[in-house]
Protein backbone atom coordinates (compact mmCIF):
# COMPACT_ATOMS: atom_id res chain seq x y z
CA UNK A 1 0.00 0.00 0.00
CA UNK A 2 1.49 3.35 -0.80
CA UNK A 3 1.25 6.35 1.45
CA UNK A 4 -0.85 8.46 -0.66
CA UNK A 5 -3.51 5.18 -0.74
CA UNK A 6 -2.83 5.11 3.29
CA UNK A 7 -3.56 9.01 3.92
CA UNK A 8 -6.67 9.43 1.74
CA UNK A 9 -7.99 6.15 2.52
CA UNK A 10 -7.14 4.56 5.83
CA UNK A 11 -6.62 7.45 8.11
CA UNK A 12 -10.31 9.27 7.27
CA UNK A 13 -12.02 6.09 7.74
CA UNK A 14 -10.17 5.40 10.91
CA UNK A 15 -10.96 9.28 12.49
CA UNK A 16 -14.51 9.24 11.23
CA UNK A 17 -14.46 5.46 12.90
CA UNK A 18 -13.39 6.29 16.54
CA UNK A 19 -14.62 9.94 17.00
CA UNK A 20 -18.32 8.89 16.11
CA UNK A 21 -17.76 5.90 18.57
CA UNK A 22 -16.69 7.56 21.58
CA UNK A 23 -18.27 11.22 20.93
CA UNK A 24 -21.40 9.78 19.71
CA UNK A 25 -22.79 10.61 15.59
CA UNK A 26 -23.50 14.42 16.18
CA UNK A 27 -19.94 15.72 17.88
CA UNK A 28 -18.44 12.84 16.92
CA UNK A 29 -19.08 13.49 13.21
CA UNK A 30 -18.42 17.43 13.37
CA UNK A 31 -15.41 17.11 15.75
CA UNK A 32 -13.38 13.78 13.62
CA UNK A 33 -14.40 15.85 10.47
CA UNK A 34 -12.35 18.54 11.57
CA UNK A 35 -9.63 16.86 13.43
CA UNK A 36 -9.70 14.50 9.88
CA UNK A 37 -9.14 17.92 7.76
CA UNK A 38 -6.17 18.55 9.87
CA UNK A 39 -4.62 15.56 10.01
CA UNK A 40 -5.29 14.69 6.17
CA UNK A 41 -3.69 18.11 5.47
CA UNK A 42 -0.68 17.46 7.72
CA UNK A 43 0.09 14.15 6.04
CA UNK A 44 0.46 15.25 2.36
CA UNK A 45 2.51 17.97 3.55
CA UNK A 46 5.27 15.39 3.47
CA UNK A 47 3.61 13.79 0.42
CA UNK A 48 4.50 16.80 -1.59
CA UNK A 49 7.58 18.48 -2.77
CA UNK A 50 7.71 22.05 -4.57
CA UNK A 51 9.88 23.06 -7.07
CA UNK A 52 13.19 24.81 -6.22
CA UNK A 53 14.13 26.74 -8.98
CA UNK A 54 12.16 27.13 -12.11
CA UNK A 55 7.90 28.06 -12.88
CA UNK A 56 6.13 27.15 -9.67
CA UNK A 57 9.06 27.82 -7.27
CA UNK A 58 7.12 30.61 -5.92
CA UNK A 59 4.19 28.52 -4.65
CA UNK A 60 4.67 27.04 -1.51
CA UNK A 61 4.13 23.59 0.29
CA UNK A 62 1.08 24.06 1.70
CA UNK A 63 -0.44 25.33 -1.51
CA UNK A 64 0.50 21.91 -3.11
CA UNK A 65 -0.72 19.92 -0.13
CA UNK A 66 -4.10 21.73 -0.24
CA UNK A 67 -4.22 20.75 -4.21
CA UNK A 68 -3.37 17.69 -3.45
CA UNK A 69 -6.40 17.30 -0.86
CA UNK A 70 -8.89 19.03 -3.51
CA UNK A 71 -8.23 16.89 -6.19
CA UNK A 72 -7.89 13.58 -3.86
CA UNK A 73 -11.36 14.68 -2.22
CA UNK A 74 -13.32 12.20 -3.73
CA UNK A 75 -11.44 9.06 -2.11
CA UNK A 76 -11.01 10.64 1.32
CA UNK A 77 -14.35 12.00 2.04
CA UNK A 78 -16.42 8.78 1.57
CA UNK A 79 -13.48 7.34 3.74
CA UNK A 80 -14.71 9.91 6.29
CA UNK A 81 -18.18 9.12 6.01
CA UNK A 82 -17.94 5.40 6.16
CA UNK A 83 -16.12 5.29 9.01
CA UNK A 84 -18.76 7.74 10.72
CA UNK A 85 -21.56 5.96 9.61
CA UNK A 86 -19.87 2.79 11.36
CA UNK A 87 -19.26 4.34 14.87
CA UNK A 88 -22.29 5.90 14.89
CA UNK A 89 -24.08 2.47 14.56
CA UNK A 90 -21.64 0.66 16.57
CA UNK A 91 -22.62 3.77 19.09
CA UNK A 92 -25.79 3.51 19.32
CA UNK A 93 -25.88 -0.39 20.04
CA UNK A 94 -23.71 -0.08 23.17
CA UNK A 95 -26.52 2.73 24.26
CA UNK A 96 -29.67 0.05 23.83
CA UNK A 97 -27.46 -2.42 25.29
CA UNK A 98 -26.82 -0.81 28.41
Amino acid sequence: MEYLDFVVLIVPGAIGLVAALVLGPNWGTLIGGGLMLVAVLVLLLFQVSVPETGPGAEISRLSFALGLMQFEWYRWLPSFLVGAAIGSVSYRKRLRNN
